[in-house]
């Protein structure tokens, strides 16, 4: 869901009633952005490729295609995966996870708390998942 004050500034800055339709439309969930549109715009935002983001999250070649396609919405496990792959901040993880239908990360949680910080620190995949098995919780998969 878009914060009020990014809301606002889009609705002060709708210049026409096309483009106020649409954002009225969005408003209302009418226009519902999906997950694999959101990414495709994290994607772009860094300049990363199809491959990097394999390559980087970890995430089988065909699964990813199928997500990037918009036929299979990720789990939060991928979700998660797909994040620290992009390098993306904890709020657009935040987003990623509520987009795909998942529990946002929950700091009063072990696990999650975990992964927060190794969205914070920018971890690789490696990264991470020897910081989770050091403090003895599963490991993303």
């Amino acid at each position: 869901m878009k914060e009020t004050g990014d809301l606002l500034s889009r609705l002060n800055n709708t210049k026409d009633d096309k483009a106020l339709d649409n954002y009225i439309g969005e408003i209302n969930g009418k226009y519902k952005l999906r997950f694999y549109e959101y990414l495709s715009v994290l994607m772009r935002e860094r300049n990363l490729t199809s491959t990097d983001l394999i390559s980087a999250s970890k995430i089988d070649r065909s699964y990813w295609y199928q997500i990037e396609k918009g036929d299979k919405t990720p789990g939060r496990e991928k979700v998660i995966m797909i994040a620290l792959g992009l390098k993306a901040s904890l709020e657009e993880t935040q987003k990623m996870l509520g987009l795909a239908g998942q529990n946002q990360l929950y700091s009063k949680d072990v696990r999650d708390s975990l992964i927060i910080y190794a969205i914070n620190k920018n971890m690789t995949i490696m990264d991470a998942n020897a910081m989770l098995n050091k403090y003895g919780v599963a490991e993303l998969k």
